[in-house]
């Protein structure tokens, strides 16, 4: 039976249109408060200003070129991470309600699954990237994966887990401890702007048609 999920169309959007797509998660979640429940992953002061900066950082790069490459993208990756997390509380909170997707601010897609898992758990690997403040994650090919996801945190995951439906449920505790959620396909990751000197964690679960895969075991690294 397919079932809407929150699209993932706001990764390939252009930059110049992103902070009004942001903006209207920040409208759907916080202005319709008696529909989206759960605690939020930042308040509504934090994401704001995460558009902000990466409005301002944006139109810095484009006049500036490379040298506000480096910051242009760190306020990407914060503002990405948040609409990630927004995603998966919109989504876990629609349960395939088109319209409560909507209402929060994102489009809705239509993923068929025939069965509730894939066989299988991904192994993940956790290394330094070639740039301070980076890490780089991948795993290996799980067979029968389409998708690969990542989460990555400040401390280890206590009860967030995926249930046998395919939804990843993030346990209220979590929400301080995750640093970013790529949600994207492919299994390499790079996560910029990070803390030197901190201890960072990574999981992993893969998904396809049929359904998605338990967290992989967590790895971790302190960032260089």
């Amino acid at each position: 039976m397919a079932q809407s999920h929150c699209s993932l169309e706001y990764h390939e959007e252009s930059f110049d249109t992103l902070n009004d797509t942001s903006t209207g998660v920040v409208k759907g979640w916080f202005d319709n408060s008696t529909v989206f429940t759960a605690t939020a992953p930042v308040t509504r002061t934090v994401f704001e200003g995460q558009i902000s900066d990466f409005v301002l950082k944006y139109g810095a790069y484009k006049r500036g070129g490379d040298d506000q490459k480096g910051a242009f993208l760190t306020a990407l990756g914060l503002l990405m991470g948040t609409m990630d997390s927004f995603c998966i509380l919109v989504g876990n909170r629609a349960s395939g309600d088109e319209t409560v997707i909507i209402l929060g601010g994102f489009k809705p897609t239509k993923i068929t699954r025939t069965s509730s898992t894939i066989p299988g758990v991904p192994v993940a690997d956790l290394q330094r990237g070639e740039s301070i403040r980076t890490l780089v994650s991948d795993c290996k090919v799980l067979p029968g994966a389409e998708y690969y996801g990542a989460i990555l945190t400040t401390k280890e995951l206590t009860d967030t887990m995926i249930t046998e439906g395919g939804q990843l449920i993030i346990a209220p505790a979590d929400f301080a401890v995750i640093v970013k959620i790529d949600l994207k396909k492919n299994r390499k990751k790079t996560f910029i702007g990070l803390t030197t000197g901190s201890i960072y964690y990574v999981y992993y679960f893969a998904s396809n048609a049929a359904g998605v895969s338990q967290l992989s075991i967590v790895k971790s690294l302190m960032c260089g």
